[in-house]
């Protein structure tokens, strides 16, 4: 078993979904590092089309005023 597939199979709401199905969406899976203070996305910015799992650290989400 890869990496990717082990953590697809650990996401909660994936719970439940044919081994088949999961193994499809794992391969679709980027694995990206970000350091710290690194941007992943402004507020306002053209959205990217992905979705982002947080594997392992933190985020801080933040609201423009």
């Amino acid at each position: 078993m890869n990496e990717k597939m082990a953590f697809v199979r650990n996401i909660h709401f994936l719970k439940g979904w044919f081994e088949n199905d999961l193994k499809t969406l794992s391969f679709h899976f980027e694995l990206v590092y970000y350091e710290r203070n690194d941007v992943i996305y402004k507020e306002g910015e053209q959205l990217d089309g992905y979705l982002y799992f947080l594997k392992k650290g933190e985020v801080s989400l933040m609201k423009s005023f």
